[in-house]
């Protein structure tokens, strides 16, 4: 079964060239991933504020833009977890997937037990 979210709620600022072309290919693999996988998985996708310097506020309404986003990706059916920590910048690259560990000390969260 696949479960969707279309929300305001998961909405956040991102300059037009890392949505249309850095965070696109990050969701659409891990929705090739999703796809093939043998049971269900479960993916976390949030905003960080990382450094109270690099952040950018918008308009009247005082926006707060995220300096980075990362995407979770954990499998029970082979207990794997691996994770997406990009700058939310137009130029940014994505390299390589990071393990759990790697996104934890990067992303400073532990979203999983």
């Amino acid at each position: 079964m696949t479960a969707q979210s279309y929300a305001l709620t998961n909405v956040v600022a991102q300059p037009p060239r890392f949505h249309k072309q850095v965070w696109s290919k990050v969701e659409t693999e891990v929705k090739n991933y999703v796809s093939v996988a043998k049971g269900d998985v479960y993916v976390y996708t949030g905003a960080l504020f990382t450094s109270i310097d690099k952040m950018q506020i918008l308009g009247n309404n005082r926006v707060w833009v995220p300096t980075h986003l990362y995407k979770l990706v954990y499998d029970p059916t082979t207990n794997y977890p691996w994770a997406y920590v990009v700058a939310n910048e137009a130029d940014a690259q994505i390299g390589k997937p990071l393990n759990y560990e790697s996104c934890v000390r990067t992303a400073r969260l532990r979203l999983l037990p």
